[in-house]
């Protein structure tokens, strides 16, 4: 069966219509882990079931990339025991951002935190003010709710399985350097 081809029929068709009503998720018709970029051009606005399909044909299309599997997974993965199809996958997400949209009905942004969501803050820095809030809130947060020694472990364990590019593995070298650990001292070794 040729799935480059059933692939790009939804994706050529989704170039060609002129505006999706209702909720739509954009899609990477060339997947980043391929090369593909954000541009406008690479994008494409999909059905959460057309974006599901799509995923799961870059699977069959490119079944040794570690990166689509496991994106195609996320996608059919709503529980351990559950594995959902394309129409209760755009069900599932219409529904979660229709509670989004409810939940933010009433609610006052800045304006900094509306261009914050929109994306229009990506790729540009961020002043010192917002990266205190950010540090203060993570630190809220943190105090509030300690991570406890299992989860510790498991994000330890996922970490050490990631496969990172050599370009990333360069920059974590670099981060790591500028940012030593500072680990805590047992109150007992003291």
């Amino acid at each position: 069966m040729n799935y480059t081809s059933h692939y790009q029929r939804p994706i050529s068709r989704a170039q060609q219509r002129e505006r999706l009503s209702g909720y739509v998720e954009m899609h990477h018709i060339l997947p980043r882990c391929l090369g593909g970029s954000d541009c406008l051009q690479n994008l494409v606005a999909l059905t959460p079931e057309e974006h599901f399909v799509a995923h799961q044909l870059l699977v069959k299309i490119y079944p040794g990339n570690p990166q689509l599997v496991y994106a195609a997974l996320m996608m059919t993965s709503s529980s351990k025991f559950t594995v959902r199809r394309n129409k209760a996958y755009g069900w599932l997400r219409r529904l979660v951002s229709e509670h989004k949209r409810q939940s933010q009905i009433g609610v006052k942004h800045s304006e900094e935190s509306r261009r914050a969501r929109s994306g229009k803050l990506k790729g540009k820095p961020l002043s010192d003010e917002t990266k205190l809030k950010l540090k203060l809130a993570w630190e809220r947060r943190r105090l509030e709710k300690p991570m406890t020694e299992e989860t510790r472990r498991k994000l330890s364990a996922a970490a050490k399985n990631k496969l990172y590019t050599t370009e990333t593995k360069i920059k974590l070298s670099i981060f790591r350097k500028a940012n030593p650990v500072r680990r805590k001292v047992p109150s007992h070794a003291v």
